[in-house]
């Protein structure tokens, strides 16, 4: 006697495991890189999609869970790709940072909500390029899971603050005098002390001229715990002038072209690879280069935002700081102008319409004997 003959039909092919099962969503709505201007094509690239009632058309915060928590993305193929949430505000602006496999103009994906019943979010971190990123507002807590540890070092007079950010909430500073945010870097700094790279990044609003006694420099970045002593970095504006970096204790210094306006939002960063090059950027366009002198990392220590590492005097910045970050290896241009341009540039994402999902239809297998 014969074996039966099994003939399966409409049998789908087995779906990979990072591909987004649609079918519990009810809306979508796809987004398009539409402001990026580099040439290169970034890689896990964090971009910034912002959320309000009736934007994109057809948005309505009351076809989502309450606090967000059903929102999921995916990328052109559809696989799921990480999403956080800064900021979930149903009475304004939600902002939430989608990190997208490549970032190129034109590369699309989309938004998924209206679930009851989501599936868990990807388990990767957004921030999978960073040692360090501190959003500010509530916390001080760093983005990146499992990093190093970040604490506030003055809270009388610096804060996180709903209102002190450049997009969502920030730090706000109130003297010249307070250490400030600051990262005790441990194992990353090791880690980033055997490649000799790294970059630094963060957005700044001064207000005022700063301490007295300097008329006017304010820090923004340093791993030296002083002026004039200590190997190390320090990034600030000198005197209320141009954005400087300091290498090294013996002052190996560069000024740039760009100053840091009173009261207004500046996007300051640099890149830095040992023996090879040290560039600052304001705004996204490049300011200095130069040959970098030997290695600015030592293997522990603490980094500050805001002040000296971890030491505080007049030279500290006054005024808000928000999105501090710490890149793991040396960001490319087209990636320093891309990270400013994403949160500066409200059109840096294009977004269609909202759209119906699809009733679903489960795939059935058929057996005929």
């Amino acid at each position: 006697m014969k074996a039966p003959l099994l003939l399966l039909a409409s049998l789908p092919l087995a779906a990979a495991a990072a591909t987004l099962d649609t079918s519990p969503f009810s809306k979508s709505v796809e987004m398009t890189v539409s402001g990026y201007a580099g040439t290169s094509t970034l890689t896990d690239f964090p971009v910034l999609a912002r959320l309000a009632a009736g934007s994109p058309t057809g948005f309505d915060y009351a076809d989502c869970a309450a606090d967000g928590s059903d929102i999921r993305f995916a990328d052109a193929g559809g696989n799921l790709i990480p999403h956080e949430i800064d900021t979930w505000n149903a009475a304004g602006e939600s902002l939430v940072w989608v990190r997208l496999p490549s970032v190129a103009s034109g590369a699309t994906f989309t938004m998924y909500f209206g679930a009851d019943d989501p599936g868990a979010a990807a388990a990767e971190s957004v921030w999978s390029r960073y040692a360090v990123v501190i959003h500010g507002g509530s916390s001080a807590a760093n983005a990146v899971a499992g990093g190093p540890a970040v604490t506030i070092g003055n809270t009388t007079y610096v804060k996180p603050q709903a209102d002190a950010g450049r997009i969502g909430g920030g730090f706000r500073k109130s003297t010249g005098n307070a250490v400030a945010v600051n990262v005790a870097m441990g194992n990353p700094a090791s880690s980033l002390a055997s490649t000799g790279k790294f970059s630094v990044s963060g957005w700044f609003k001064r207000n005022g001229n700063g301490g007295s006694s300097n008329n006017g420099t304010h820090v923004l970045a340093a791993s030296r715990p002083k002026w004039d002593s200590g190997d190390g970095f320090l990034l600030l504006q000198e005197k209320g002038q141009y954005i400087d970096v300091a290498a090294k204790s013996s002052h190996q210094w560069d000024s740039g072209s760009y100053t840091l306006a009173d009261q207004t939002w500046g996007h300051v960063a640099f890149s830095y690879e040992k023996d090879v090059s040290l560039t600052t950027y304001f705004n996204g366009t490049q300011d200095l280069t130069r040959t970098s002198p030997g290695n600015l990392v030592s293997s522990g220590g603490v980094w500050t935002f805001g002040s000296y590492a971890n030491t505080g005097s007049n030279d500290s910045f006054i005024g808000d700081m928000d999105e501090l970050r710490i890149f793991d290896g040396v960001a490319s241009g087209d990636w320093i102008k891309a990270e400013h341009d994403t949160v500066a540039n409200a059109s840096f994402l294009a977004y269609g319409d909202v759209q119906d999902v699809g009733t679903h239809t489960p795939a059935i297998t058929v057996f005929f004997f």
